[in-house]
């Protein structure tokens, strides 16, 4: 048995992968998703409610992940990247220790080998997401890889040490219950394991600490939504098998991925070359995750990355580990040579991808051209005090704005998500039955809740998204404020507003009467 005894390069190299990550961070916009993320969290620490002021169909945990963020952002002067990334750095950090734990259980013949794993560890976890540093998946996977791990140690054989304390076990199911919490799907990843371990020893041992612990904690938070959110319940769940196909990709195009196709080669290697491998069991149980992650993935029938980092992580962590065990087979045959070359190029491709992502990112930070920056550099221009309001199907058109100015965004919802489906049912009526019914009903709950803001809060700005970059509504004919009109209350508050300027499809009214009243009370 070979345990990782970490030297001073060790560590230099692991701190300087953090400082790399650190310093790619603060030359990114902060993700749309974690920019709304930490505003949803800011709300529920007001006692917002989903049905009040966060429509949004992430559940709970993914909210109260990012609530330290939000209270350090108050008693500090440091921004929300910075906050952001200390906290999912924190979590990073812990699941990279409690990972190499298991690690160390793990039969291996070379410490070389338990090495490459830890590095391929921690730089996948650090620099894959990209932009998408924070999102939901990400967490799901932070959380969720050490128990995996640990599952990996129980394939390889007995347990020794603190991983056979029965609170290690029991704590790294509570952290992986965090991750599940943010995305139910992947329970299936926890089931499929589970079905590994039985065909593994024959046996299923249910009441392991680990599994309790993951169990009762999902309890524990499930009964907890009922309690605090049960508008969760009620009208989010409903609404998302109601709106969220709006935004469903062709199965053509989920599909036809270059790391699909590399996938099936790893895949088709891996198997050739299984009986020669020292650690089948764990490299199969990466294997299977990256399939229940790619299952998940068409599920959602989502192009957006972040739904398929899950996939991209198990992969590049099967090309690293499985490229280790065959430079350590003593007698190669050429099929392992093959399978050597393939596993290799999947983690060049995986190199340039990240390079190539990350040298886009930075430019599109510093370019003063782009949409983004150009909108944030004209509301920098205006009272700190004001209000906005957004009418887009895109978050890129409020986030990481809001994060970025000191004017209030005070729209109830991240995107207008309901929107792509409404347009649809308008223009197409292909939607009969219940979903009609849902359709209809939080159709008028939309125009009601825009006519009531608009007529209580006033917004001083309001954005409307015109950009060629809503591919929701590509098949639609839709304007937003046409559409508003419907509601009395809209028309007539929106006969205080005025066209101010238009950046690249961004469309800025002003209410003119707001900002007279403003300049008047100064």
């Amino acid at each position: 048995m070979t345990s990782t005894q970490f030297r001073i390069a060790d560590y230099l190299f692991i701190a300087g992968a953090f400082a790399l990550s650190f310093y790619l961070q603060q030359h990114m916009f902060l993700n749309w998703d974690v920019g709304w993320h930490l505003e949803g969290a800011k709300r529920m620490l007001e006692g917002g409610t989903y049905t009040s002021n966060i429509f949004d169909d992430n559940p709970p945990m993914v909210f109260w992940f990012y609530m330290p963020s939000v209270l350090l952002h108050h008693l500090t002067s440091f921004s929300f990247t910075t906050l952001t990334w200390f906290n999912v750095t924190i979590v990073i950090a812990i699941s990279f220790a409690l990972s190499n734990i298991c690690f160390n259980q793990m039969a291996m013949s070379h410490r070389s080998h338990l090495r490459v794993m830890c590095y391929a560890l921690l730089l996948s976890l650090l620099f894959l997401p990209l932009r998408s540093f924070g999102q939901r998946e990400m967490l799901v996977v932070y959380f969720c890889f050490p128990y995996i791990a640990l599952m990996g140690a129980r394939f390889s054989g007995d347990i020794f040490g603190c991983v056979k304390n029965p609170y290690f076990q029991a704590f790294l199911g509570v952290w992986a219950a965090f991750g599940v919490a943010m995305n139910p799907l992947y329970t299936l990843l926890i089931a499929a394991l589970e079905i590994q371990l039985w065909f593994t020893h024959r046996q299923w041992h249910a009441f392991r600490p680990e599994l309790m612990a993951l169990v009762a904690t999902s309890i524990v938070y499930l009964s907890a939504i009922a309690i605090f959110y049960p508008d969760y319940y009620s009208v989010i769940v409903p609404s998302i098998f109601v709106f969220s196909p709006g935004f469903d990709s062709h199965w053509a195009k989920l599909v036809n991925n270059v790391s699909v196709i590399y996938f099936l080669l790893l895949s088709i290697c891996f198997f050739c070359t299984y009986r020669n491998l020292k650690q089948r069991a764990w490299l199969l149980s990466l294997w299977i995750c990256a399939v229940v992650s790619y299952g998940i993935y068409l599920l959602n029938m989502k192009l957006w990355y972040y739904h398929f980092y899950p996939f991209i992580f198990f992969a590049t962590l099967l090309s690293v580990e499985g490229l280790s065990g065959i430079v350590h087979i003593n007698r190669k045959r050429i099929l392992h040579y093959v399978a050597g070359i393939v596993f290799l190029s999947y983690g060049c491709l995986v190199i340039f991808g990240i390079i190539s992502a990350d040298r886009m990112n930075i430019a599109l930070f510093k370019n003063p051209k782009t949409d983004t920056n150009q909108v944030i550099a004209y509301f920098k221009k205006q009272p700190s005090d004001a209000t906005f309001y957004v009418f887009s199907t895109n978050l890129s058109a409020a986030f990481s704005l809001a994060n970025s100015i000191h004017q209030k965004f005070i729209s109830p919802w991240p995107v207008c998500w309901v929107i792509p489906m409404i347009a649809s049912n308008h223009q197409f009526h292909t939607v009969t039955g219940w979903k009609k019914q849902w359709i209809e009903k939080y159709e008028k709950n939309f125009l009601e809740t825009v006519g009531h803001d608009f007529k209580t809060e006033r917004p001083n700005y309001v954005i409307v998204d015109t950009t060629k970059n809503q591919r929701y509504l590509r098949h639609v004919s839709f304007d937003f404020i046409d559409f508003l009109s419907h509601n009395e209350a809209f028309q007539q508050a929106w006969k205080s507003y005025r066209l101010d300027t238009v950046i690249k499809g961004y469309v800025i009214y002003i209410n003119w009467r707001s900002t007279r009243e403003a300049s008047i009370a100064r």
